[in-house]
């Protein structure tokens, strides 16, 4: 695991690259190193888990005409060395890296599909005068760019990039109103005009002629491909397998490995599969809430049954005074309080282990969000009566039924509040309107919609259409015909790679920790695509071919746990401590005029509702990290500022 940058089409870039090098410390303490050959200048931090001691970048060929850089782990590395050392090929290190220029000496650019892994690598070809760049098929691994005066410059992270000092630094207001609507930052744009990422499953040739060209190498609906099995039995069996073999290949490491425990159906499905793959003691790590509800004692009991060697730590009030490093580390606001305890946790795991499997992934593949549930209820609703009757009648008598009465059917341990059944009452009525599913998703995960942002932003700030246009999901055809496929699909146009795994990946890297996710093997999505509707959410349960491996490996409580919610209680936190002080400076009237971007009357309108209304605190809490970005990145161009490094 490492961070990587590089500069493209200028020989007098080794300091500027040196600086950006620099800003990606965190993700690669171990030690750095370069390539500068003409034109090309490539650069990047280690982070050692595979050969720690011999397995230092960039690497090359025999030659020294193919080099590379790279940032992930690719897991199969054992197995294509084994084949390219009978094709003759010379090794010098026992790294995963080095197998990279070997197999593309031997397949050239789709050498990607040979590689299980995850990985943002920059390869140079000297002899073909390119450069080529490649993201992991999901998007585990983040990689940005910006072309900056006839240059190409990209990097692991944006704060990098804007140590280049022709990088702009300058917010997109399309991109700022997408992030309020959805809580993270959607699609190949970011909320950086002029800086992009390279979309997940993608590739980018640079040569000097030409510039970038990207293409895509890879998308999930080639899934259906996977041959099927006959009966519900042998779509199992299938399953366990591929299951069990993603978590061997990610126990690959010359470091300790350990797992992320909520003692959920994900994460003790994954602790089940490492200790059946003979793990011995295998370290485990769970967090906690100063409430009730949290999940330490479902984990504790996981442990207890696996044997592990289990740590624990908890989130309180006065840890939300991480939020200015975590926006830091982040380069991007994420609206989700969730960032505080996953900083908390990895910074724990880091203290046992480099490397941790962690249960991401999981809901996307195999239905295990609310949302699906919702939207297959609604589906069903719509067929009970011609036109959406069903679907009006059920709107009307929500509109009619008090949010206390609602509270007692929302499953979520906060008060939904006035705003939030307005917002379930809306949906009902959507559905009443239109059988789209991606009208039904965008309304279920936004945060803001089309016309709070109209009341919201200031007359001259904000082209709602243009925000609008930022969340749609550009996504493949659906891997399936079934309806819930139509749905998970939706999920992988953004939501999982710049929200799910974007998350993970800065708030592990943030601690030099390592994250590796098992439900997002490739083999493993694959196989999932395929899966009929019935194996994986149907009559009410979800992850059921999930849950059947729990029930034979670890028994029915675990198997029949109901997912909880990940909460941090935001209604106690707003009303006092380092939240309330962070929502006071960053969403004062002084704050919302000096930026220009919002109606200082709205604002305060949404501060007053957030103790009792649920959105409406989601919402403040969005604001003021969207606040706290602009501080740290528009204002000190992504430095590490006084508040973030005192944090």
């Amino acid at each position: 695991m490492c961070g990587i940058a590089g500069i493209l089409g200028d020989s007098e870039s080794a300091s500027i690259l040196e600086n950006m090098v620099g800003r990606l410390h965190h993700r690669g303490p171990d030690g750095q190193g370069f390539h500068l050959a003409g034109p090309v200048a490539l650069g990047m931090r280690r982070l050692s888990i595979i050969d720690v001691d011999g397995g230092n970048q960039p690497i090359h060929n025999e030659t020294r005409r193919v080099s590379v850089v790279f940032n992930g782990e690719i897991y199969n590395f054992r197995e294509l060395k084994s084949s390219l050392i009978e094709k003759g090929h010379q090794f010098r290190t026992n790294s995963d890296t080095e197998v990279l220029v070997h197999l593309y000496e031997d397949l050239g650019d789709e050498f990607v599909h040979r590689l299980s892994g995850m990985f943002a690598l920059a390869l140079h070809d000297a002899d073909r005068n390119r450069v080529l760049i490649v993201r992991d098929r999901v998007g585990i691994k983040p990689l940005y760019y910006a072309n900056v005066n006839g240059l190409f410059v990209f990097a692991s992270e944006i704060k990098a990039l804007l140590a280049h000092p022709g990088v702009p630094c300058r917010p997109d207001p399309a991109g700022i109103g997408a992030y309020l609507m959805l809580r993270y930052s959607p699609g190949s744009e970011s909320m950086f005009a002029g800086i992009h990422k390279l979309p997940a499953g993608h590739r980018l040739i640079w040569t000097p002629a030409q510039g970038p060209r990207i293409e895509r190498y890879w998308e999930p609906r080639a899934a259906v491909e996977v041959p099927q099995p006959h009966d519900a039995a042998g779509w199992q069996e299938r399953f366990d397998k591929e299951f069990d073999a993603a978590v061997t290949r990610r126990l690959v490491a010359d470091v300790p490995v350990g797992a992320f425990l909520s003692g959920g159906v994900d994460s003790s499905a994954i602790v089940t599969a490492m200790a059946r793959a003979g793990v011995s003691s295998v370290k485990t790590f769970s967090i906690g809430f100063d409430w009730e509800g949290d999940e330490v004692e479902d984990a504790r009991a996981v442990a207890k049954t696996l044997g592990t060697e289990h740590y624990e730590v908890t989130c309180r009030q006065d840890d939300m005074a991480l939020l200015p490093h975590i926006i830091w580390a982040m380069d991007e606001p994420v609206g989700d309080p969730i960032l505080v305890p996953m900083f908390l946790l990895a910074k724990l795991a880091r203290q046992h282990v480099k490397v941790v499997l962690s249960g991401e992934g999981a809901d996307e593949l195999l239905g295990g969000y609310a949302m699906h549930k919702a939207m297959l209820q609604a589906r069903r609703l719509r067929r009970l009566l011609p036109g959406g009757s069903a679907a009006r009648l059920a709107s009307l008598v929500l509109n009619r039924m008090p949010p206390s009465m609602l509270d007692r059917l929302f499953d979520y341990p906060a008060r939904l509040g006035p705003e939030g059944a307005k917002r379930i009452a809306g949906f009902a009525d959507l559905v009443g309107r239109t059988g789209d599913p991606e009208a039904w998703y965008l309304h279920l995960i936004s945060l803001f919609g089309i016309g709070d942002l109209g009341d919201l932003f200031a007359a001259d700030f904000g082209d709602l259409a243009a925000c609008s246009e930022r969340t749609a999901t550009r996504s493949p055809p659906p891997l399936g015909h079934e309806f819930l496929d139509r749905i998970l699909i939706l999920q992988h146009g953004h939501w999982l790679a710049d929200d799910i795994l974007t998350k993970l990946d800065k708030m592990t890297m943030a601690n030099s920790l390592e994250g590796r996710v098992p439900f997002l093997d490739h083999d493993l999505v694959s196989l999932a695509a395929a899966l009929p509707a019935r194996l994986r959410s149907h009559g009410g349960r979800n992850k059921i071919i999930l849950r059947n491996y729990l029930q034979r490996n670890l028994g029915t409580a675990v198997a029949q746990r109901r997912k909880k919610a990940f909460y941090v209680p935001l209604d106690r936190y707003l009303s006092s401590g380092p939240l309330a002080e962070i929502v006071s400076d960053c969403l004062s009237d002084t704050a919302i005029k000096a930026r220009g971007w919002f109606r200082q009357t709205s604002i305060a309108t949404l501060r007053a509702n957030a103790a009792t209304d649920f959105l409406a605190a989601r919402k403040v809490f969005s604001l003021a990290m969207l606040e706290l970005w602009a501080r740290q990145f528009l204002d000190a161009r992504g430095g590490l500022t006084r508040a973030a490094a005192s944090a």
